[in-house]
Formats: C-alpha cells, sequence, structure tokens
C-alpha cells in the first residue's frame, strides 16, 4: 500500500458513484436540496447540534462546511441518489492528519426517506475504499455520542473496532454533556471490513426488492385485491383503516374509533417487524372534521407524542356506513436496521 503524503491527500474531494448512491463534494448549489432531506428533527438528535430552526440557520451550516473545505480543514460532501440526483444527506471527512496517514469520517447525516436502504452502508464503502486504497489511510475513525445505541451497532455490525469512551468529550445542542464513543478501522481490518459492507449494501438492496404483505384476513381485502399492510425493505405502509373493535364494529364517538384505528395500525405494524415507534407520517380521514377534530388529534397525540410523526388531517364525507367516523393510514420505517 503506498505511504499517503499531504499531496496525496489533495485528492480529498473526489466524486464516487455506487450503485445507490453519488457522492460529490459539497457545493452552494446542494443547499435547497440538502435543507428539504434535512427537515425531519430526529435527523439531528446526536449531532452536536440542530442547524435546521431556520433558512437562515441553516445557510450558515452550509457556509461553515464550505469555508472549511476551503481552508483545507475539512471535506464535506453531499449524498446523493444515483439516478435521480436528489440530495439525501452528508458526510465529509474531518480530523486530517496526512503525515500520520488517518483522518476521520464523520458529520454523516440521511434523510429519513434513505434509512433502511443502501445508502448509508454504500456512503461508508466508497469514503472508506477511497481514504484506504487511493489516499493511502491506514486509519479511518468514527466517534458518535456513546447514547447513540443506533450508529454504534451499524460500526460495530462492520466491523470497526470499539476503542473506548472518552467522557465528556463535548458540549453540545443546548449545553448537554456528551460522552463519545470511539471506533476505528485500520489498513488491515480493510479487506473484511470491506467484504463486510459490500455484503450489507447487497443485503439492503434484496431487502429493497422484496415485498411483504399482511392481511387481516377479511373478505374484503381479497374481494378488492389490496393488503392491510406492506413492506418493502425497511419501509412499511398501512392502508386505511377505521377504528373497528374486537366485535367488528366501531366504538361510539370520534375518539373512541380512533383509538381503535390505531391500536389496529399498531398490531399490523408489529406483524411486518415494526411499531407505532417508527411511524413517520398519517393521514387522518374524519367525518364532519369541524365537530371531530379534537378528539382524533387528542387520541393521535396519547399514541404519538414522543415520535410526532409529520401528519394531515381531511375532512370526508363518509365512509361505508353512518356509523363510521375515522380512518387512519401510515407510514412507517422500521428502525431496526441503522
Amino acid at each position: 500500500m503506498a505511504t499517503a503524503t499531504a499531496a496525496s491527500f489533495a485528492d480529498l474531494r473526489p466524486t464516487l458513484t455506487g450503485r445507490t448512491v453519488r457522492i460529490e463534494p459539497l457545493a452552494a448549489r446542494h443547499e435547497a436540496g440538502l435543507r428539504a432531506a434535512a427537515a425531519d428533527p430526529r435527523v439531528w438528535r446526536w449531532m452536536p447540534y440542530d442547524p435546521t430552526g431556520s433558512d437562515g440557520s441553516f445557510h450558515a451550516w452550509m457556509v461553515e462546511a464550505l469555508e472549511r473545505a476551503e481552508a483545507g480543514l475539512d471535506a464535506p460532501f453531499c449524498i446523493l441518489r444515483t439516478g435521480g440526483g436528489e440530495p439525501l444527506g452528508s458526510s465529509r471527512y474531518l480530523a486530517l492528519r496526512p503525515e500520520h496517514r488517518g483522518l476521520e469520517i464523520g458529520w454523516t447525516w440521511l434523510s429519513p426517506a434513505a434509512w433502511g436502504t443502501a445508502a448509508n452502508a454504500e456512503a461508508k464503502l466508497l469514503l472508506m475504499e477511497h481514504a484506504f486504497e487511493r489516499l493511502g489511510c491506514m486509519r479511518v475513525e468514527f466517534k458518535t455520542d456513546a447514547l447513540n445505541e443506533r450508529s454504534r451497532a451499524a460500526l460495530e455490525a462492520i466491523g470497526a473496532r470499539f476503542e473506548g469512551i472518552h467522557r465528556r468529550h463535548m458540549l453540545v445542542r443546548a449545553g448537554e454533556l456528551r460522552d463519545s464513543a470511539w471506533y476505528s478501522v485500520i489498513d488491515d481490518d480493510w479487506p473484511a471490513t470491506k467484504a463486510a459492507l459490500a455484503e450489507r449494501v447487497a443485503r439492503k438492496e434484496a431487502e429493497m426488492s422484496e415485498r411483504l404483505h399482511h392481511s387481516s384476513g377479511t373478505e374484503w381485502e381479497a374481494r378488492i385485491g389490496y393488503a392491510r399492510a406492506i413492506r418493502v425493505g425497511d419501509s412499511i405502509h398501512v392502508s386505511g383503516t377505521l377504528g373497528v373493535g374486537p366485535d367488528g364494529r366501531p366504538p361510539d364517538g370520534a375518539y373512541a374509533q380512533a383509538v381503535a384505528s390505531l391500536q389496529r395500525i399498531g398490531a399490523a405494524l408489529e406483524a411486518l417487524g415494526s411499531s407505532l415507534d417508527d411511524v413517520v407520517r398519517t393521514r387522518m380521514f374524519v367525518v364532519d372534521v369541524e365537530a371531530n377534530q379534537l378528539d382524533v388529534g387528542r387520541a393521535h397525540s396519547e399514541f404519538f407524542a414522543d415520535v410526532r410523526p409529520a401528519s394531515t388531517m381531511l375532512g370526508v364525507a363518509g365512509f361505508v356506513g353512518p356509523e363510521y367516523l375515522v380512518e387512519i393510514e401510515a407510514d412507517a420505517i422500521a428502525s431496526s436496521s441503522a
């Protein structure tokens, strides 16, 4: 393996293309698309700070990243979907140490639309492949919030070695103390790590092409040809679900029907390996929305107080009978595979 020099580290901002993602040097033209991709607050839960409070704060994040690139301190990237080209997120090389043939990959985030796909694994594969095989690195390191179990599990899954906790390492967000967990891959590890990442990408691509259906077993579903819920990869879509009880009849009132609907949605998600905690969007269809919106909203808030999915409530004229007041559908992204 070639020895890295400061000159060889000059190729820090390549364009790298895989089957799922393309990685480009971050540029001003990416700002609008990245701002849209970053809008979900869950993206920033474990980051040092959340720059999405306003267009101005996100612009400041972009400016700082580009200034650090210009100064040679970091090499920030935009991660885009191969083919369509829409921005999915960002990552960067930082903590650059060409004299020691080492760097860090960090500030990695992806839109929830890309969670559970091959995007994260392939982005890491492309960036690490460039670092080890073209920059000549002998060490690539990662750090994450010690409480971020999802990120730590993903790093361990690709063979990154846990090196310990830096206690009280950072003050983040609104002054929170952060302990940081450190991981690394060295050049001796790279062949096995590369194989693990390639396998993970292939598995994710296969999962995304597989469709799993869940049926509640009703004659109506079979008659008109639909599933109660469908899972494609880690994306799950639950059909419009009326609020009915175990006897197949709706309970009295919009609140009780909304509760029953959400309970049925939860059962469908569990049947497909997910839960209500993974819901990212709901749509509520309500008869006499002016009279019933508060009751339906109260039920929704009780189920999703912590999750806070994107949501829409629409008024409708009616359903299959006058006793039915509420139908809810939901989309989820299973969080079990980061």
